[in-house]
């Protein structure tokens, strides 16, 4: 079996270096790396009197990824292919939690050494739209989100990656399970890069993580560095940033939506200031602070005592 002739399966894709030189890695050889190791980790089990074996199934599914097309497409376009049905039968003998434990192994087993020293993070989420009724052993796997492609609800995926050398080091993946949450998986991602023998510099989230709950588990229970994209609401989109400080021209005013000139050091005045833009510690908010020119004290009050 051969895949049909196709742009992307001519094409030279990467470049290896061996005994200090640069050799260009073929798509062949590409895929029959990642045939090995799909074979090696996926528990598949071939439908009983199939005429094909386990690679020549997953060579159909690595058509249809690297093609985003559908599993029928991807056996029509290939030569020789099985029939989509056979490939169905075999997918069903994986279940989500071993699926998701042989890919989390795949995407180590060849793994530079690169965990060395602290580094930049980042944990994507990925939704895809799902239609109809939840199949037996799919519920807690469909979440609801904004509506998107005509459905609200969705399969989930979060990744964590490393970038090194402008190259993207895919580690780990995480589906999404509704009795988990979104910070449960985002746990479950940290925990697996420590596993890993990682140590994090920074750590960057896609804006599905935006949230009170994510953003006071960074800082107050593990005290992570981190950036995260705020996600835009409203119609003019966007988070509102508000600037104090204790003297007229200071360097944020400008980029502020809003600023005021008040007393930092008068606790009252602070507060005041503070609530009249945060009402109440509940409405998702981010307070920085300079803490050499502020009264602490209030500061205090309104962080540990009120929960800002």
């Amino acid at each position: 079996m051969a895949f049909s002739k196709h742009p992307r399966n001519n094409i030279i894709t990467s470049s290896h270096k061996i005994k200090g030189k640069n050799r260009r890695i073929t798509s062949d050889e590409v895929k029959e790396l990642a045939l090995t190791t799909m074979v090696k980790h996926l528990r598949i089990i071939r439908p009983g009197r199939a005429f094909y074996n386990i690679e020549d199934i997953l060579s159909v599914l690595l058509y249809a990824a690297s093609n985003r097309t559908t599993i029928e497409q991807a056996a029509r376009s290939m030569s020789d292919a099985p029939h989509p049905n056979t490939v169905g039968l075999a997918l069903k003998t994986l279940d989500i939690e071993g699926l998701e434990r042989g890919i989390n192994e795949a995407l180590v087993s060849h793994l530079p050494k690169i965990l060395n020293g602290p580094l930049e993070i980042a944990i994507d989420l990925k939704l895809i739209p799902y239609y109809g009724e939840p199949k037996e052993g799919e519920e807690d796997f469909i979440i609801r989100s904004s509506a998107k492609d005509g459905t609200n609800t969705f399969f989930a995926r979060a990744s964590i990656y490393v970038i090194k050398k402008k190259r993207r080091f895919t580690l780990a993946l995480r589906p999404l399970r509704r009795s988990e949450g979104i910070l449960g998986a985002l746990r479950w991602l940290l925990n697996r890069f420590l596993e890993l023998g990682g140590r994090v510099k920074c750590l960057y989230l896609d804006r599905g993580f935006y949230s009170v709950r994510v953003i006071r588990f960074l800082k107050e229970e593990i005290d992570l560095p981190f950036v995260i994209a705020a996600p835009k609401r409203g119609k003019r989109g966007g988070i509102k940033t508000v600037a104090l400080d204790r003297y007229e021209g200071f360097p944020a005013q400008d980029a502020a939506d809003e600023y005021e000139v008040i007393d930092l050091l008068n606790g009252d005045e602070l507060e005041r200031a503070i609530k009249r833009y945060v009402p109440s510690s509940s409405m998702s908010h981010a307070i920085y602070l300079e803490i050499e020119r502020i009264d602490t004290r209030r500061t205090f009050k309104l962080g540990v005592e009120e929960g800002y």
